[in-house]
Order: C-alpha cells, then sequence, then structure tokens
C-alpha cells in the first residue's frame, strides 16, 4: 500500500483492519466452527491490503488457500465504547473486501491454540474495493455482496 488514504473516500486514511471472524452463521458451521456469543475480532496488518488492479500472491509455504466475501466498513469518526444504536453514525463508507486465509496454517495454528494472524496475514491477503459514501447504501444490514 503506497499511501493510507482509502479510495473512494479520500479524506479517510487506514490505521488499523479490524476484522471479525465467524459472524456469518452458515459459514461458520460449513467449516465446523461453534458461532461465538461476542464478536470474534482479528487484525490483519496494513501490509496485507491491496486495491482494485493488484494481484493475490499465494505463499509457497500454503497448499489451501481460500477467500470469503466481506462487506468493508471505513470508520470516520473516532471513540470508545459507543452504544450499539449509535454505532452507524460513526461510518464513513463500505466497500468489498475479500479476507484471504491459508487454511492450512490456519489449521495447524488453531489445533495449538495459536492466534491466526500468520494465515490471514500474508502480504496481498487483504484485497479492497474502492469505498462508496456511507449515504449511498440503503441497508448495510441487507446486501448481496458478490465479487466476479
Amino acid at each position: 500500500m503506497e499511501n493510507n488514504n482509502i479510495p473512494g473516500l479520500p479524506h479517510l486514511q487506514f490505521r488499523n483492519l479490524f476484522c471479525i471472524g465467524r459472524n456469518y452463521v452458515e459459514h461458520a458451521k460449513e467449516l465446523n466452527n461453534e458461532v461465538p456469543s461476542q464478536p470474534l475480532v482479528f487484525l490483519k496488518p496494513t501490509s496485507s491490503i491491496i486495491f482494485d488492479g493488484n494481484t493475490i500472491q499465494i505463499p509457497s509455504q500454503s497448499q489451501n488457500v481460500h477467500h470469503e466475501v466481506e462487506l468493508a466498513v471505513a470508520i470516520d469518526k473516532g471513540g470508545k465504547n459507543i452504544p450499539k444504536e449509535k454505532a452507524l453514525k460513526h461510518v464513513g463508507g463500505y466497500g468489498i473486501g475479500i479476507d484471504v486465509t491459508a487454511r492450512d496454517i490456519q489449521q495447524q495454528a488453531k489445533e495449538k491454540g495459536h492466534p491466526w494472524t500468520v494465515a490471514k496475514g500474508f502480504d496481498t491477503f487483504a484485497p479492497l474495493s474502492t469505498f462508496i459514501k456511507k449515504d449511498q447504501v440503503e441497508d448495510p444490514q441487507n446486501l448481496n455482496l458478490q465479487i466476479s
């Protein structure tokens, strides 16, 4: 990532990439994972971020790389302990993200009780689209996300 600007939202910059695991019930069950009662948060390094037109690089140490399409949310108003009903007021825009994972490396980490950082944090493992302003999305809870 050459600079930290968010494509489509030039007034915002990346600081952190927070991800939520097992937030899609069907997918969690498909992988035989329990669905957590609280969000399962993990981070990806900013070196994993790439944008439209860049290529995902598959690491040689993995033979089993998967991807999941995700809603990417850009936060433009900071805060802490924000009530759920006010959370969307802190959103600046939305994009499509791809969560790329080296599943074989992730499984080894899970078996040892280790974090998934290596399996999810390879360079290029967080492709993101250009973002759009939040007022262009009527209901972020009711979207059909696709990539082609």
